[in-house]
């Protein structure tokens, strides 16, 4: 087997990763993210435009402290819903489940203690969460039902001087047992038939931290895989009789992930050096297939396989960046490892193209250096630091072929974001949602006017965002703050401007790159109740897209859309467009004041961000 990272990271985003979670399907998959600042992000990764537009790439809102955890329930059987959980330092569980092509949170449980770990059984019936007073809870798969606990701290602690605690735990293949492992290097086996009675108790390291359990069924085998602190490997096979391998990985204060097939597992973490991360692949046995490292001073925070297609490759999360490193099963090709060193030594993409190469080897080198989330290899991500305008404008007038899911936020003055409309709301922040994080995109300051409702001067954004918590007392439990600084200096591209009869929208472009006529919105509305409003907008290239038409609710008493599990509130705002009977831009208000922009070709980013500011004006 041949290891390599790619070059291409995923964005640096303003905040760190704390947990990654991968869940598997037929081509691709879906990775969520946790991070410090409370954000969750699902992100979509897979070659089929089918699988990008099922759940897509968007945040999740739910923790206002740090996401200490997240996960996906692995099952296999396809008539069981997904499922996920996130649980942050304060001892707060999420489960999030699939509803509308979206995921929604489904049920929010609070602990007063916080969460050390938390697993489902391979059937995906029952939880088993563990605290960090060393209590172990047995649920059901959404923690509705407790059906029993147990605290084991006084049988850790053998005399009043030892002071110990749980760390991890892993199920056992049949479901019939529980496997713990301690910070003074303890292994805890329990039955969860007789409301947790210890069945035995084994020493692998004293004082030594057991950080990471799995327990797998390897070749109809059941094989646990402990992982020391040390940086040491206990791997326990019922084909070995009992008998233990030990192995000195060399990687301390790491990550272990056994892939799908159950053939090798991986390890990742700090080597000799702590200014590199290490992965090593290795076998069930114990012995190495490869090892690659690459330079990065953070600490390894998650690591997950996972199936792209044909391509086998593992996800490793450092600080803000997830790398790919990609996993080749045969022995390397000499035009592989050229390839590769090609891509590792050219400064960017465009000098790759100035390359004397063959057409299939320039293809290759640029594949290595691009990453492989759709929303980066649309946007450049990289080049959002205002390093590259022209690459930016080129990136927010071309339609993204996959579904594109960003936020409109209200922005102030005085440098903050406002969760609810204020009455002297001046500009508007189009942030993308992307790996929890909020990525600026554009900026639209609201511009007076004597006669009628005025309009919008749009900028691009030059300078991050930040994401942080909530430290006013005023704001809402679950509301982020971010802050932004708007440009002073940089040229607008586009304004959007109302008519005088107040109903017809112009799309003027400013710079050159987009020119003056760039489209219009229309709303006809009728005096008449039973009729509802209906919105026409033109782009540049004179493409008609039409509102979905809403229905009459006696419910409610107005009419209303069906909308998607992200426009939480009901608005006469809200706003579903139409292409060829198809649905390529949603507009709406979420839980926090805000507004949900979700587009595709063939609206561009700033044709889109016009469209949804004709509809606050």
């Amino acid at each position: 087997m041949f290891l390599y990272f790619k070059r291409a990271a995923s964005y640096q985003c303003s905040s760190k990763l704390t947990s990654i979670s991968w869940r598997q399907a037929s081509e691709g998959g879906w990775l969520v993210t946790g991070n410090r600042s409370g954000g969750l992000g699902v992100t979509s990764i897979g070659q089929k435009s089918e699988l990008e537009s099922k759940l897509g790439t968007a945040n999740l809102s739910a923790h206002i402290s740090e996401v200490s955890l997240v996960q996906w329930r692995h099952i296999s059987s396809d008539t069981i819903a997904p499922m996920m959980v996130s649980v942050d330092t304060s001892g707060v569980i999420c489960f999030w489940k699939e509803h509308k092509n979206f995921l929604v949170k489904d049920r929010t449980v609070s602990n007063e203690e916080p969460i050390i770990d938390l697993q489902w059984n391979n059937n995906g019936d029952l939880l088993a969460i563990l605290l960090k007073d060393s209590t172990i809870l047995l649920c059901d798969s959404n923690a509705t039902t407790c059906f029993w606990s147990h605290r084991f701290h006084r049988m850790i602690n053998n005399d009043d001087t030892s002071i110990a605690g749980m760390v991890s735990m892993a199920w056992s293949p049949d479901d019939t047992r529980i496997m713990l492992g301690t910070s003074d290097g303890r292994l805890v086996e329990i039955d969860i038939n007789n409301s947790g009675r210890v069945i035995s108790t084994t020493e692998c390291r004293k004082d030594i931290a057991v950080n990471h359990l799995q327990w797998v069924t390897c070749d109809g085998s059941p094989t646990l895989t402990v992982y020391l602190a040390n940086g040491e490997l206990l791997v326990v096979s019922s084909a070995m009789e009992g008998k233990a391998i030990y192995i000195n990985t060399g990687i301390s204060d790491g990550r272990l992930c056994w892939n799908q097939d159950r053939t090798a597992f991986a390890v990742a973490g700090k080597g000799r050096s702590s200014r590199f991360i290490t992965v090593r692949v290795m076998s069930p046995e114990g012995n190495l297939i490869a090892t690659v490292c690459h330079k990065q001073k953070d600490k390894v925070t998650g690591l997950e396989w996972c199936k792209i297609g044909e391509e086998t490759m593992i996800l490793v999360s450092a600080g803000s960046s997830i790398h790919n490193v990609q996993c080749c099963v045969s022995v390397p090709s000499l035009r592989l490892l050229c390839e590769k060193r090609v891509a590792d030594i050219a400064p960017d993409v465009h000098s790759v193209e100035k390359i004397a190469l063959p057409f299939f080897a320039r293809n290759k080198v640029l594949e290595m250096m691009k990453p492989d989330f759709a929303v980066a290899q649309h946007f450049d991500l990289t080049t959002l630091d205002g390093t590259n305008p022209e690459q930016f404008i080129c990136s927010i007038l071309s339609a993204p072929q996959q579904l594109i899911h960003c936020a409109i936020i209200p922005y102030s003055e005085e440098g903050k974001i406002r969760h609810s409309k204020p009455k002297n709301s001046l500009s508007y922040l189009m942030c993308l949602e992307y790996l929890g994080n909020f990525v600026p995109l554009l900026i639209a300051k609201k511009k007076s006017c004597k006669f009628g409702k005025g309009g919008f001067v749009i900028h691009s954004c030059s300078v991050p965002v930040i994401t942080g918590l909530v430290d006013t007392e005023e704001a809402a439990a679950d509301h982020p703050v971010y802050k932004h600084t708007l440009p002073t200096n940089a040229d607008p591209l586009a304004t959007v401007t109302c008519s005088s009869l107040q109903y017809r929208y112009k799309f003027h472009g400013v710079h050159k790159q987009v020119g003056q006529d760039y489209g219009e919105l229309s709303v006809i509305s009728s005096m008449a109740r039973s009729e509802p409003r209906r919105v026409s907008v033109t782009l540049r290239d004179r493409t008609v897209l039409s509102s979905r038409l809403p229905e009459w609710s006696e419910y409610y008493g107005y009419f209303m859309v069906d909308s998607s599990a992200r426009v939480s509130r009901d608005s006469i705002k809200n706003m579903q467009l139409l292409y060829d009977g198809e649905q390529v831009l949603q507009f709406g208000r979420s839980s926090h004041g805000n507004f949900v922009l979700d587009f595709k070709s063939p609206c561009a980013p700033l044709q889109a961000f016009c469209i949804a500011l004709s509809c606050i004006l």
